[in-house]
């Protein structure tokens, strides 16, 4: 009797794994990335597949406040990581791959009445009175190191004040290597998030337009 009852205990325990898994994995992957980025965001859903080693992320959207036009400041219609999973509980989390399917960038200007602020938290940082945020000093600090970044049939759309606006503006698909914060990593995050508003940049027809965000975003 008491192994019939261990059995179903387990078996129980298994299926709801299987079953509530990836809706685990949803709440936990969106929890982090908003704590991230400071921002909304949703997933339609989360898959584990543990047999190519991958987690897949599909219909993602990262949200703007309401005070600007653009819903959002982020979607793509589909992500794939493959973490390496031995590294999780080390000071550096690796990764073999980040893949972006149809990333799309909503990039939005708006003219304050003293100065300009944007969706991205950049304009406010050349403004004299800007104090960058000071966070707490962790005393285990992890760092990130993505072996190769793909981004495929990427677009972007600007509206910049009540001046301009371009849309569906197709960008370079690109294939990035060892980016990171760790001593591995031959390119920052930063650096990553620069080279794409360049792409951007250089597509953008308006030489005014491409002027004012040279100087805005130091390009």
């Amino acid at each position: 009797m008491i192994f019939r009852l261990l059995i179903f205990i387990l078996f129980l325990f298994m299926f709801t794994i299987i079953i509530f898994q990836n809706y685990l994995s949803k709440k936990i992957l969106v929890y982090g990335l908003q704590s991230a980025t400071e921002k909304k965001i949703s997933v339609e859903n989360v898959n584990l597949n543990f047999k190519e080693k991958s987690i897949t992320l599909n219909e993602i959207k990262i949200y703007n406040s309401d005070d600007f036009i653009y819903q959002y400041f982020f979607t793509c219609k589909k992500i794939i990581i493959r973490p390496k999973f031995e590294t999780i509980f080390k000071s550096v989390i690796e990764f073999d791959d980040l893949i972006f399917y149809d990333p799309v960038i909503f990039l939005e200007i708006k003219n304050q009445l003293i100065e300009k602020k944007d969706n991205i938290s950049e304009v406010e940082k050349s403004s004299p009175s800007y104090e960058p945020k000071v966070y707490p000093k962790k005393n285990d600090d992890r760092n990130i190191f993505i072996k190769q970044i793909f981004t495929y049939n990427p677009k972007a759309n600007l509206k910049y004040a009540n001046v301009y606006k371009i849309e569906n503006l197709n960008l370079s698909e690109m294939e990035i290597k060892n980016v990171g914060n760790s001593k591995k990593s031959s390119q920052h995050f930063k650096d990553v998030f620069k080279l794409i508003l360049l792409d951007f940049y250089f597509r953008i027809p308006n030489f005014q337009i491409k002027k004012d965000l040279k100087k805005i975003y130091d390009l």
